[in-house]
């Protein structure tokens, strides 16, 4: 999704470096036999980040050089992280927006900037025009890693990380609201056609192998709260977190408990609707099926319980849930349990699979963990 990129840092100095840099220890990230293709890179273990300066003017397209990367100020009420592909800039806070009016009262604006200045880093010169410029075409930049965002005590707007945890491995930007999460596209979506022609991934979201058995641990896969993305809270061990969110994104990745029966306050329908859905974990032409896409395969299922759902081309499994008041993981080995896109009030639908039958057409809490099955478009 972000091939490559020039960081631009505020710095007031020219300067030029062409070894390795590692920034917080003598140790950095990278193991010592690894590092011939590292530029820049972190200490690990410390939960910081790097932050982007913030422009509250965007520099004239002619003056731009791809890969920049910046927050966006230029309206301080509707700050946003953004980077330049070439063309156009592109908002990689996902819609979101912060409100930087207090952090940019504080910094000084009668300052003159020496247009000029710049630190290079890998080469002895550079065509790019910024201030902090890596400049060559056989290293990289390693990102401040975390296991989670959880982790990141205050963040700052500008914020950028690369969380390293197992199953999600993405990076993440905080633009002063909340963080939003990028991974690369799998380029080829495992895929069956079931019983009724359709085309559905041929396993969970976030489950590593197509189904052996019902009880088939690693074809359980992730147990999602209805609606949200993939921002690492759809883990099995997921940490928990009490406070519910008052945005689409939640600047975590922590899986919400408590007594209220949605994570999100006030609740938003559009989550999950269609491909275009706001926070639609499934990949690039996928989506989550409706309550009667699922209906129509359910009818195919012999005999019409868990054993038959297993024995369709779906092969599906019986994965538990989350329970949503206390984040324990119930009923694995007995039941399953799948979201559909369709929504009931302020409840959502989802189908239950036993030995005895298929709970259909049933509706949830949305604060639930369960699994996606994502259908073709």
């Amino acid at each position: 999704m972000i091939k490559q990129i020039l960081l631009f840092f505020l710095l007031t100095l020219s300067y030029t470096v062409s070894s390795q840099i590692i920034m917080g220890n003598a140790a950095g990230t990278v193991p010592a036999g690894q590092k011939t293709s590292v530029l820049l890179e972190f200490a690990a273990g410390q939960n910081k980040g790097i932050i982007l300066p913030y422009l509250r003017t965007l520099p004239a397209s002619t003056a731009l050089s791809p890969g920049t990367l910046a927050v966006d100020a230029v309206n301080p009420t509707q700050a946003k992280v953004v980077y330049y592909n070439g063309t156009a800039w592109i908002d990689l806070s996902s819609g979101d927006r912060a409100d930087l009016s207090s952090e940019l009262a504080v910094q000084p604006t009668g300052v003159t900037e020496k247009s000029a200045a710049r630190t290079i880093l890998g080469a002895s010169e550079s065509s790019a025009d910024g201030v902090l410029i890596l400049e060559s075409k056989t290293k990289a930049m390693v990102l401040p890693t975390v296991q989670n965002t959880d982790e990141v005590p205050d963040p700052a707007p500008g914020m950028m990380v690369y969380i390293n945890t197992a199953g999600a491995k993405r990076l993440a930007v905080y633009n002063g609201n909340s963080w939003t999460f990028w991974k690369a596209s799998t380029v080829t979506v495992p895929t069956v056609t079931s019983s009724t022609g359709r085309i559905w991934m041929d396993r969970n979201l976030g489950a590593t192998r197509v189904a052996t058995s019902l009880n088939d641990t690693a074809a359980y896969g992730d147990v999602y709260q209805w609606g949200r993305r993939s921002d690492g809270h759809q883990l099995r061990n997921a940490t928990t977190i009490t406070q519910q969110s008052n945005t689409d994104t939640p600047a975590h990745s922590s899986f919400i408990i408590g007594s209220a029966s949605d994570w999100r306050n006030p609740p938003n329908n559009n989550l999950w609707q269609g491909v275009t859905g706001i926070n639609n974990p499934c990949p690039a032409g996928f989506r989550l099926p409706t309550d009667a896409e699922w209906s129509a395969e359910i009818s195919t299922f012999n005999p019409p319980n868990a054993s038959g759902a297993f024995a369709s081309p779906l092969k599906l499994v019986m994965n538990g849930y989350r329970e949503y008041y206390n984040g324990s993981i119930y009923n694995y080995n007995d039941f399953g349990a799948y979201w559909t896109a369709s929504t009931y009030g302020s409840y959502s639908r989802y189908i239950g699979l036993n030995s005895w039958g298929i709970d259909n057409g049933y509706y949830a809490e949305r604060a639930y963990g369960f699994a996606v099955r994502c259908i073709k478009d």
